[in-house]
């Protein structure tokens, strides 16, 4: 291995020491320099490759992974904006996030309970609008926007009264669509 820029290189991009070498001045002829930034330089073209693809596998997962917590987020607050959690509306909700193919490391349990209690922080804080937009900036396929403001009224209605924070909760999400 020849190491350059802190970096192992294979023998094949390495140069046979030159005179300079052998002579311990320290100093690198323009053959070893340039074969080292050769393989610097295709050693980052091969990284960022890398790293393109990693973000494109990603970006599939990830993007759908995120969208679905934002549903689940925006389905959460509706349970909890009238400032009560129901048994209806929370069955509403598990029964339909146990359909949802969870890709996470957190269990689909545990993301729920910390999104509950960050619901209710926003209720309190009365930053209902700003955590529906943020969550909504997070859902880019209008058909995953129009299933919010369809699980959002089926956890309104669930228990037969919509009340105003709901209802204002629901006209905002429906004019972000």
């Amino acid at each position: 291995m020849f190491e350059c820029y802190g970096v192992c290189l294979p023998k094949r991009h390495a140069r046979p020491k030159t005179q300079a070498h052998q002579q311990g001045t320290g100093m690198l002829d323009p053959v070893s320099v340039h074969g080292c930034r050769l393989a610097l330089y295709q050693l980052q073209g091969a990284k960022m490759k890398f790293e393109q693809l990693l973000n494109h596998f990603d970006m599939g997962i990830c993007v759908e992974q995120l969208q679905k917590e934002s549903l689940l987020d925006i389905a959460l607050l509706f349970v909890c904006i009238d400032e009560k959690i129901e048994t209806e509306e929370m069955n509403i909700v598990r029964d339909w996030a146990n359909t949802l193919h969870w890709n996470s490391a957190i269990t689909l349990q545990d993301y729920m309970d910390d999104a509950l209690g960050k619901c209710l922080i926003a209720i309190k804080q009365d930053e209902t609008e700003c955590f529906i937009q943020h969550r909504l900036s997070h859902i880019v396929d209008k058909p995953m926007r129009e299933l919010a403001v369809s699980i959002a009224h089926r956890i309104s209605e669930a228990n037969g009264e919509v009340c105003d924070s709901e209802k204002r909760a629901l006209a905002m999400l429906e004019s972000e669509i």
